[in-house]
């Protein structure tokens, strides 16, 4: 994903999704990288398993989204999001997925939901999910949402209901 969207920026390392309806199911999405460019440029990753923006609906279900990273790139100074799953500007039903052992920034900056970042929402219904061991930062910098991180969402409804979310780490010493 290094790269697509934009100078600096990379997004989607199993999928990447704008503008368009995505439809998610019975699927593992594992061991992508959204953003990992090397060299001296300071790259930022959204999205290190599924990257979705724009889109009308986006529905994921029954799949294992499985130790992804959003930005693996050792130099960067801009903040990663998202892991697991970044979803910005959409409506989205996640329902019945497990989502382990991801990372937003293994980078030398911090993180923001190493397993989830919803950005913008128009609505959300999260349910039935197993989030767990995911983490938001693997440095000593600053991280949030370990597991899931939700930001502006406005008055856009967000439903969180019968999901187990567990041993997720905002930062290594936990200052996050």
């Amino acid at each position: 994903g290094t790269g697509n969207c934009g100078a600096s920026m990379g997004c989607g390392g199993g999928i990447y999704a704008v503008n368009t309806p995505l439809h998610v199911g019975y699927c593992v999405i594992t061991n992508n990288v959204a953003s990992a460019a090397g060299g001296s440029m300071q790259w930022g990753g959204w999205g290190g398993g599924i990257y979705a923006y724009a889109n009308h609906n986006v529905d994921i279900w029954s799949s294992d989204i499985v130790s992804n990273t959003a930005n693996a790139e050792a130099i960067s100074t801009i903040y990663s999001r998202g892991g697991g799953i970044a979803i910005r500007a959409a409506t989205l039903s996640l329902k019945e997925n497990q989502i382990l052992n991801n990372v937003g920034s293994s980078a030398g900056t911090g993180g923001e939901g190493g397993g989830i970042f919803l950005y913008a929402v128009a609505e959300a219904d999260v349910l039935s999910n197993t989030i767990r061991g995911n983490k938001a930062s693997v440095n000593a910098g600053s991280g949030d949402g370990g597991g899931l991180y939700i930001l502006f969402s406005g008055s856009s409804p967000i439903y969180l209901a019968a999901n187990r979310i567990e041993n997720n780490v905002t930062t290594p010493d936990h200052s996050g």
